[in-house]
């Protein structure tokens, strides 16, 4: 069982932060985050968009729907 269910809307993830804390991010509060965590992030979206298997990402093969979210946050974030 997950710790945590992704965050249904897709103008919003969820992740991880420096303590271990799961956390929302949504693209209208971008302006909230700091540039190292908005790269963080972005790169972490990047690797599941395009499907590249890392070692901090689970391991996992990601749905369609979870790559078109992983798109939408990528372009707002950018």
């Amino acid at each position: 069982m997950t710790p945590y269910i992704a965050y249904p809307d897709i103008q919003g993830i969820i992740y991880q932060d420096d303590m271990n804390r799961n956390r929302l991010m949504r693209t209208d509060e971008l302006y909230k985050f700091s540039d190292g965590t908005l790269n963080h992030v972005r790169t972490a979206l990047n690797d599941i968009a395009t499907e590249i298997q890392m070692e901090y990402l689970p391991k996992r093969r990601w749905t369609n729907q979870e790559k078109r979210r992983a798109r939408v946050m990528i372009n707002a974030i950018d």
